[in-house]
């Protein structure tokens, strides 16, 4: 499953940012053991700390989540939870284009 997913995304993301391709350097994939295996602050005896967003919690999908613009001007809430779409990683990926614009923006403005 996880070879497969890699394929959708590779897909999903050629659709989406055909530019990016020629500027992949490196790529390295990650898988559910490989996250895990890497973020060991257990939060459950024997288990990842794992975590994508700000606050994953329930009713914080569409319209409830934070604005990527906090009040305090020049900070901005990036990952899952602010500012992207779709779903896990590939949400915060997108949430990552989408503030670093709304940064450019407000350094324009």
């Amino acid at each position: 499953m996880n070879e497969e997913a890699v394929r959708q995304v590779d897909r999903a993301m050629r659709r989406w940012y055909p530019e990016l391709d020629g500027h992949v350097v490196r790529r390295e994939t990650y898988t559910a053991q490989s996250v895990s295996a890497e973020s060991r602050d257990a939060v459950v005896p024997g288990m990842g700390g794992e975590c994508i967003g700000l606050a994953q919690v329930i009713g914080q999908a569409g319209r409830s989540k934070p604005d990527p613009r906090t009040p305090l001007g020049g900070l901005y809430l990036v990952g899952c939870d602010a500012g992207g779409y779709g779903c896990g990683t590939h949400q915060a990926v997108d949430s990552g284009f989408n503030v670093a614009e709304m940064v450019l923006a407000d350094l324009d403005a």
